[in-house]
């Protein structure tokens, strides 16, 4: 509420029950009308210059209690009062259908609440201060959601961003972006587990783990979303490859155990044995020397 003159806080009493009605109009265009009974203001009504009401009960020349104030810009705030402020549970809508239900402290949404703006979004959790802060979840009309921690109107701290059809991102924001450690999971399945920073996923150049459809498990550096450098990769057949990747192959020096205990130790190119290099069994060296496109070459 605008602030507006003080009425006057106690008026003669007529008896064990009385009842007084009261009108008073300010020079500066401030109207009061209101009543005291036994010697205690009860409901009234207080308009301003500008056109702005306020309808309900009143403590010492304040609004108090329950009421309701339109303002000319349409907006309208029901709901409690302390000490002429917003404070405690109450709703305020404006004229677009807009609007926030929920606590209230120092005429600023502040505890657990809901805002709805047509075809933005609605958002349903903790505000401080006036604004989204702790637990929330944000909702937008394609289909979007976020779950999670705010911190002064932005994403900040644990939190899950939903895209429908796209992909989901679990893990840890700062400033409103992905940043820190978080999963990515995408339409085709895999997913990302991995370091991001403001905004950016470290699938573009940096280390993480991949997880892909079939069941294959990456660790290791990766670039433009493709294995790139030291890694290691699990298939649930039982095969094991650790060493260099290039382009998403083996590329370079590496070692390939098989699930029968077979091990390959030595170069790779574009995914098969290539360069000099051994194969082992469990009984002992099976062959050592060249290889070429995945075959042993004897010299």
């Amino acid at each position: 509420m605008t602030e507006r003159p003080a009425s006057p806080r106690n008026a003669p009493s007529e008896g064990p029950s009385s009842f007084v009605q009261f009108v008073f109009a300010y020079p500066d265009g401030w109207v009061h009308e209101g009543q005291f009974k036994d010697g205690k203001e009860g409901q009234g009504r207080l308009t301003s210059p500008d056109g702005r009401v306020y309808e309900g009960q009143f403590k010492d020349g304040k609004p108090n209690g329950e009421g309701k104030d339109t303002g000319p810009d349409g907006v309208v705030y029901e709901g409690q009062w302390k000490n002429g402020k917003r404070e405690g549970q109450g709703k305020m809508t404006r004229p677009d259908n807009s609007f926030y239900e929920g606590q209230w402290k120092d005429s600023k949404p502040d505890g657990d609440g809901k805002e709805f703006l047509p075809d933005v979004w609605v958002y349903k959790g903790q505000w401080k201060n006036g604004k989204r802060e702790g637990q929330g979840k944000l909702i937008w009309p394609d289909g979007r959601v976020y779950q999670g921690q705010f911190k002064d109107g932005k994403f900040e701290g644990q939190g899950k961003m939903t895209w429908p059809d796209r992909w989901v991102y679990d893990g840890q924001f700062k400033d409103g972006k992905p940043d820190g450690e978080g999963k990515e999971t995408g339409p085709d399945g895999k997913v990302w587990d991995g370091q991001w920073k403001n905004g950016e996923s470290s699938k573009s150049k940096g280390q993480g783990k991949l997880t892909l459809p079939d069941g294959k498990v990456y660790e290791g550096w990766v670039k433009d979303g493709k294995l790139e450098g030291q890694g290691k990769l699990t298939s649930p057949d039982g095969f094991v490859y650790e060493g260099q990747f290039k382009d998403g192959k083996y590329d370079g020096e590496g070692k390939l155990t098989s699930p029968d205990g077979c091990v390959y130790e030595g170069q790779f190119k574009g995914g098969k044995n290539d360069g000099q290099g051994k194969l082992t069994s469990p009984y002992g060296l099976l062959y050592e020397g060249q290889w070429k496109n995945g075959l042993p070459r004897p010299v």
